[in-house]
């Protein structure tokens, strides 16, 4: 049962992402030769990881930019469904 429509909450337009790890303080994001987040609104199948990808890339969480210990919001939810 899907609930009483007057309790659902209206879904959210956005996402948060933190990065943290229980021994490692907080600071650039390390041991990974590539980092990023994709807004995607379609793929294409004949190429293999970024390249595959339609949409944007989310510059603030790429591999010269991805840290730990802060939050990047993903805010454009609306015009990549």
């Amino acid at each position: 049962m899907l609930g009483n429509p007057q309790t659902l909450k209206p879904v959210s337009k956005s996402i948060n992402l933190t990065v943290s790890h229980p021994r490692i303080p907080a600071g650039p994001i390390e041991g990974f030769r590539f980092m990023w987040a994709f807004y995607v609104r379609g793929y294409k199948p004949e190429f293999h990881c970024q390249r595959c990808f339609i949409g944007r890339r989310v510059d603030e969480f790429s591999t010269p930019t991805a840290s730990s210990g802060m939050t990047t919001v993903f805010d454009r939810l609306d015009r990549y469904p």
